[in-house]
């Protein structure tokens, strides 16, 4: 079964209240919080600005913005999610959080100095609609960052996580797994912003390690901190076997001693609106 992109992005909406806690537990430190910290290096957002995180997840990008903004700036966080939003708010309780689709922004034009956007952009619905909001919202000369992951063969964990769910026929937790990676070439998320109307696009392509401390369990075990654990559990007890002896063996040719490294890429967008 083909998923559609409303399917997709139903499904990580992160409805399972558990998820979102397990999501930033496992992936948020080895994962998503270095290339937060790339992305805001990209923008260098400075004291008293206003910043808004699109598709803000568990609130990484938002909390590390505002370490740099500080308390007399704004941050804003946005997610389709709920259950994402819950516990940003718990983690992160200093700073707005509000619930929004990312093609229709609860905000007046010219609201922020940056928008930021850290691997959403491949779930949303339309994401040049979703683009051009963050363009209107933008204060003349204000930036926005965009970062979305390269192909899955460019990211290894993710692949061999696809390749053994393929393996124990697990093929819509597959789909899942594979969904982030499919936004597409450097050429499209450069179209994308300057069709908006951005100008100086930048697109570079950059690579940090990923790296499961815990060995090969801790790396296998990772699907049930991502959206297509749900799936996966209710594939049959065979297939979950047959996922795991494959993903083990697979992960096994990436140890350095007792520590999994892997690499992700990702290409990373930073353009800014005319003054």
């Amino acid at each position: 079964m083909t998923l559609t992109k409303a399917q997709q992005r139903q499904e990580f909406l992160f409805t399972s209240s558990a998820l979102p806690a397990a999501y930033h537990a496992c992936l948020g430190p080895r994962l998503f919080r270095p290339w937060a910290h790339m992305l805001l290096e990209s923008l260098r957002p400075l004291k008293n600005m206003a910043l808004l995180d699109v598709a803000c997840g568990p609130g990484t990008v938002a909390g590390l913005a505002h370490a740099r903004i500080g308390p007399h700036g704004r941050v804003v966080g946005t997610d389709s999610s709920v259950a994402m939003l819950e516990f940003a708010r718990t983690s992160n309780p200093e700073i707005e959080y509000i619930e929004a689709d990312a093609e229709h922004l609860p905000f007046g034009d010219r609201a922020f100095d940056i928008v930021t956007c850290q691997q959403g952009l491949q779930f949303f619905v339309d994401s040049s609609a979703a683009v051009a909001e963050m363009y209107r919202v933008l204060r003349p000369g204000g930036h926005v960052g965009i970062a979305v992951w390269s192909s899955i063969d460019e990211c290894e964990a993710f692949e061999i996580l696809c390749y053994a769910l393929r393996a124990g026929a697990c093929e819509d937790a597959a789909e899942l797994m594979s969904a982030p990676f499919a936004y597409g070439e450097s050429e499209r998320l450069a179209d994308d912003v300057r069709r908006a109307g951005f100008v100086a696009a930048d697109v570079s392509i950059a690579r940090l390690p990923l790296v499961f401390e815990g060995g090969v369990a801790q790396a296998v075990g990772s699907i049930y901190s991502t959206p297509a654990c749900v799936t996966f559990e209710g594939c049959t007890a065979a297939q979950r076997k047959a996922y795991e002896l494959t993903a083990t063996t697979r992960f096994k040719e990436h140890l350095i001693g007792q520590v999994v490294h892997t690499m992700m890429t990702s290409r990373i967008v930073s353009a800014a609106r005319p003054n």
